[in-house]
């Protein structure tokens, strides 16, 4: 009977073992293992830039662990990130998941966040479908807002793909003088909550040698041509995703539809085809967001945010 390789049987070996990256490809439940002062538990999704574990911290609660791609793990990208993490901390904004620590184990980067259990974006469009297009004003306005607290912050390019963004439902409080037995639980709305993403290298290099490391691993759908030509993300590239994320909430698909990396270079030297789905108030502001040049697309994010106010 032939012999299995010592990395086989490793990685075959549920218990009791180091941690390392074939592990993290091959297993999944890695229950009995400790990162820190977390203690590991199974492998709750592998992504282009993350193997994701259920872990619990030394005080009982659940969180989450997400390990990079150690391809991906540059001394720029991980610096990006804790300049992310330390922003979205001095805000205090809860349209964002929080990250508890950015470390590394056993050679290995990862980062720590919060377990939370709303659907994602995606979920809710493949469940339900497009959106009606006053609850997608609603959500984009909450992330165009989250955005324009980044910029102010000098920070751009962050990952804003429907599968990055938690959509909970919160209570909204009974006006002054209501009827409290009437309004209590009686409305909901939308709250977003983005999860931190590996940046692509391009929001993290001028060099167009290092930013084509990685430029089509993860949601490219989402990035502007500017940033798949290698070039350093802006507020402009940032205004070009979230008018892909409007497009695909009024219409739950994406502009180009689903395209390789390459088709979609191409595609995009066109402005898309508009769905006929796709509400009359929401056309203008995907055709200016989605504009190859991107001196052609909205100034700013105040200028977005001021064209989704007035689009009722």
């Amino acid at each position: 009977m032939p012999q299995r390789s010592p990395q086989l049987q490793h990685a075959r070996s549920q218990r009791g073992s180091a941690l390392t990256s074939l592990r993290l490809n091959r297993v999944s439940d890695f229950t009995g293992l400790e990162v820190g002062t977390y203690k590991l538990g199974k492998v709750l999704g592998r992504g282009h830039t993350t193997v994701v574990l259920e872990a619990t911290a030394a005080g009982g609660h659940a969180v989450v662990i997400k390990f990079i791609h150690s391809e991906l793990a540059t001394s720029a990208v991980l610096e990006t990130m804790r300049a992310w993490v330390a922003l979205d901390a001095a805000l205090a904004s809860d349209h964002t998941v929080p990250v508890f620590e950015l470390s590394t184990a056993q050679g290995l980067p990862y980062f720590v966040t919060e377990r939370a259990d709303a659907p994602r974006l995606s979920e809710l469009l493949t469940e339900d479908g497009p959106f009606e297009w006053s609850r997608v004003r609603d959500i984009m306005l909450q992330l165009a807002r989250l955005v324009g607290r980044w910029h102010a912050g000098n920070e751009f390019g962050r990952e804003l793909a429907a599968r990055k963004i938690l959509l909970e439902q919160r209570a909204v409080p009974a006006a002054p003088g209501s009827d409290p037995y009437r309004s209590a639980g009686a409305t909901q709305k939308d709250h977003v909550r983005v999860e931190l993403a590996v940046p692509a290298a391009n929001a993290t290099t001028t060099d167009p040698n290092q930013a084509f490391h990685g430029q089509w691993l993860g949601y490219f759908q989402y990035r502007a041509p500017e940033i798949h030509m290698g070039r350093k993300a802006t507020a402009a590239s940032d205004i070009y995703g979230l008018g892909v994320l409007l497009y695909e909430l009024a219409t739950a698909v994406l502009p180009y539809g689903e395209i390789s990396p390459a088709g979609l270079i191409v595609a995009s030297m066109r402005p898309p085809a508009l769905s006929s789905s796709l509400p009359e108030p929401a056309r203008e502001i995907v055709l200016r967001c989605l504009n190859r040049q991107r001196e052609d697309r909205y100034p700013n994010i105040d200028a977005l945010i001021d064209a989704l106010r007035a689009a009722t």
